[in-house]
């Protein structure tokens, strides 16, 4: 048991999962309007728990209908082995540059699951024009717009993870101090021009 613990029961029934940045081990679960703070040992430890956790969360959500299935066995049903498998297994390496490969690689699983989402919007615009009853082509139409919907929020989903990666790679190199190490060598006088810039930008 970690230092400070308390024994209680948190409901996961629409509980949203949150991981703090500053600390390799913290994590949180909000649900009920309260959040609930937890520590695990390290970094790959609280990685165990989340996925656990957010399996668990899926498996056990209300869907409307009864013949609605569950996202996780969705995931195993139609996506390929390979991805599912790279998307669930367990990895222990948490540095910047395997953390950043893992995001690219979950950021091309999108692009393949977005592919498949618009190639199922074809295929349902194409069954909608075949169908003779008005009434019934008119709900498979709101269907499709719905469902056109869901597409651009999952490409406008992809574009922002995209941008994200883009500063996160930013912030690393000043994080790193690769841009004090720069401002040392240019007061030595080196590219004085540089220099100048920088400080009339400051």
């Amino acid at each position: 048991m970690m230092r400070g613990v308390r024994r209680g029961c948190v409901r996961l029934k629409g509980a949203i999962l949150g991981i703090d940045n500053e600390e390799d081990g913290n994590f949180t679960i909000t649900t009920d309007s309260k959040t609930f703070h937890f520590q695990a040992r390290n970094s790959a430890e609280r990685e165990v728990w989340v996925r656990a956790l957010e399996d668990t969360i899926l498996r056990h959500a209300v869907f409307p209908h009864e013949h609605q299935v569950q996202p996780i066995v969705f995931l195993r049903k139609h996506m390929p082995h390979q991805l599912f498998k790279a998307h669930f297994e367990e990895e222990e390496d948490c540095s910047y540059e395997a953390s950043m490969k893992k995001f690219d690689n979950r950021i091309a699983q999108a692009d393949i699951l977005l592919q498949m989402l618009i190639e199922q919007s074809q295929t349902l615009d194409s069954q909608i024009e075949t169908v003779e009853d008005e009434a019934l082509k008119v709900r498979l139409g709101k269907i499709s717009h719905n469902y056109n919907l869901l597409v651009g929020a999952v490409k406008l989903a992809i574009v922002l993870l995209q941008i994200l990666k883009k500063k996160v790679k930013a912030f690393e190199i000043v994080r790193r101090g690769v841009v004090p190490a720069c401002k040392r060598n240019l007061r030595k006088g080196k590219e004085m021009k540089v220099w100048l810039l920088w400080h009339a930008a400051k």
